[in-house]
């Protein structure tokens, strides 16, 4: 979320200034239209870049400023989460939030020399009340600047959490890290190893256990394709009703080399990376057919819900998947899911789409978990051979 200045109530704009402040796109054609009507300048075009240069070659007046400083909206992150797990002792009674250290600083584990963020405040963790498991979170904040952006958004805020949560077997410890922009997951991803050290060096945790994540190369193309449908049309979720496949980012396996001469063209075309974008994806041969499946690499998808309960019902674009793994190539990337854009039923127009998308991130991130741990479990039983 950027945060305006203290000082843009201290001056006028003029000049470029002004031009970047007309032209931040959260403010509408009409604000400016507005401005101009007031002097009692008329525009018949619509278009805003067909007059936005006649509000700049004047002076504001202090009541037009406000008028469109007003307009100028706070965006709010998207949230993207990903979970990892961590082997918990079984003989340890200690409670989470007694794990923690009593000198426990956030602020100690970043180096505010050579960072282009600090942390806002003391935060700390505390117990989650009201939770059907042990658990403790934190949330906190961290301020960002940046002087490539407009003179009146170098500073911007960002949130992130991350939560420790006690599976009801006892012997494990989820880990969800929620973060909003880069800076907030570097902080939770210092957080995370700051503790795991800790739990090792106490005994809650034993020294060479490893924290298990959700990665790329958990899976072949064939088992990442069938875990992305079972989030999807053959999900069976109590609260999401998947109507269909919106965006797909995916491409041809390289490494393999007897590919269907009806998908040659691929290789032959050095196709890389493909981005569907469409309103019935999973109908695609690329989907439908399992032939298909051991060529191709999926990373990335967006995915149309019906949501319903007790507080809402709706519908939501929600993206998960790899992010970026063409691009970066790396076997090592995080399952992450982001709630991209949450629509309400007119009967809930009243109700909070920041709650909802939370409940609703809450809720995919369990069926995801949930679905995962089958996953894992299947394939251990395919590999166990019984004594003879």
């Amino acid at each position: 979320m950027e945060l305006l200045p203290e000082y843009i109530d201290r001056f006028l704009p003029y000049g470029d200034s002004l031009r970047e402040l007309v032209k931040d796109s959260t403010i509408r054609s009409t604000d400016v239209k507005k401005v101009l009507r007031k002097r009692g300048v008329y525009v018949a075009d619509n278009d805003k870049s067909s007059y936005y240069h006649l509000a700049v070659t004047t002076l504001l007046s202090p009541i037009e400023f406000d008028d469109l400083k007003d307009r100028l909206q706070t965006r709010e992150d998207n949230e993207k989460v990903f979970t990892r797990t961590l082997p918990w002792n079984t003989e340890s009674s200690v409670k989470l939030i007694n794990a923690i250290p009593d000198n426990f600083k956030l602020a100690d584990l970043i180096d505010i020399d050579r960072e282009k963020y600090k942390i806002v405040g003391n935060p700390n963790f505390v117990e989650v009340k009201g939770s059907n498991n042990e658990k403790i979170q934190l949330k906190y904040k961290v301020v960002r600047t940046d002087f490539t952006k407009s003179w009146y958004v170098t500073k911007s805020e960002h949130k992130g959490k991350i939560e420790f949560e006690k599976v009801r077997s006892g012997d494990k410890v989820d880990i969800q890290i929620s973060y909003t922009a880069p800076e907030t997951k570097v902080v939770a991803n210092k957080v995370a190893k700051k503790v795991e050290k800790t739990f090792k060096e106490k005994g809650y945790v034993e020294p060479k256990a490893i924290i298990e994540k959700i990665l790329f190369k958990n899976f072949t193309n064939e088992e990442r394709i069938a875990f992305f449908w079972k989030l999807t049309g053959d999900s069976s979720s109590d609260v999401f009703d998947f109507e269909k496949i919106k965006d797909l980012d995916f491409g041809p396996d390289e490494g393999e080399d007897d590919i269907p001469d009806d998908i040659v063209w691929m290789n032959d075309g050095n196709v890389l990376d493909l981005k569907l974008k469409g309103e019935s994806l999973h109908k695609t041969i690329f989907v439908e057919d399992k032939s298909y499946h051991r060529y191709f690499v999926f990373a990335e998808m967006k995915a149309e819900y019906k949501f319903s309960y007790h507080a809402a019902e709706g519908s939501c674009v929600i993206s998960f998947g790899f992010p970026k793994y063409f691009n970066k190539q790396s076997i090592n990337i995080e399952f992450e899911v982001d709630i991209y854009s949450v629509r309400l039923n007119r009967e809930y127009s009243h109700v909070s789409k920041v709650a909802v998308s939370k409940f609703l991130l809450k809720e995919f991130e369990k069926m995801k978990l949930e679905q995962y741990r089958l996953f894992k479990f299947q394939n251990f039983s395919k590999q166990y051979t019984p004594p003879q």
